[in-house]
């Protein structure tokens, strides 16, 4: 984990009462009779794997840090064209998160009632001077009826975190950069189910990182 995205310590206590979603085809997990691993050097990844049933066929493919899952991984259903993709994120080496889901067929048809992902526009490159804009959406709600929170690090300052709320699943968040060179934006987005006289409001949490240059 990246040091300067302390608010994402914050997230490890609400893993316990994030809704994770589970798709009808995780059996694949458990029919994987062998495994071709190479290796990687970088920060990211240690090694990428393909694994394939006992038929030899591929099921699933992904790379991994510490032997722990991290980026994106393709999980094919009956052949190559269906899968799902499920991005995943490594936190201070120890634990895996299932990040955003996209399941799609022939293809490119996305079945958005069995996916949970979010759409961000982003510049790559602003202006010293220029208030960066960011536009974010809840394309794929893991909720039938819910609410979104933002919480999001200022750049450079880890102790001030902006909350934005919003109830049609989308986003305005605007900053206005003092420095020059590499940022990168951090950020929580919640989701919050509506509560039916429940103790506890069910809460699914996806992880959103932009990186942009201010010249």
């Amino acid at each position: 984990m990246n040091k300067e995205i302390n608010i994402l310590y914050i997230a490890i206590f609400l893993l316990f009462v994030s809704c994770q979603l589970k798709s009808e085809k995780e059996k694949l997990l458990l029919d994987q009779d062998r495994c071709s691993c190479s290796t990687i050097n970088s920060k990211q990844y240690s090694k990428y794997c393909k694994f394939y049933n006992k038929q030899g066929k591929l099921t699933s493919e992904g790379a991994f840090l510490k032997n722990l899952a991290n980026g994106n991984h393709i999980f094919y259903l009956e052949n190559s064209h269906n899968k799902i993709i499920r991005e995943y994120i490594v936190f201070a080496d120890t634990l895996s998160y299932l990040n955003q889901v996209f399941k799609i067929l022939n293809d490119d048809d996305t079945i958005f009632e069995q996916s949970n992902f979010y759409q961000i526009q982003c510049p790559d490159t602003i202006l010293l001077g220029d208030t960066l804009v960011i536009n974010i959406f809840l394309e794929a709600p893991a909720f039938s009826s819910s609410k979104i929170e933002l919480l999001a690090e200022i750049p450079k300052d880890t102790n001030n975190i902006r909350s934005i709320k919003s109830n049609d699943y989308r986003i305005h968040y605007w900053y206005l950069p003092t420095k020059r060179g590499n940022n990168k934006f951090s950020a929580m987005l919640n989701e919050y189910k509506e509560r039916n006289d429940t103790i506890l409001n069910e809460i699914r949490i996806l992880y959103i990182y932009k990186n942009y240059y201010v010249k």
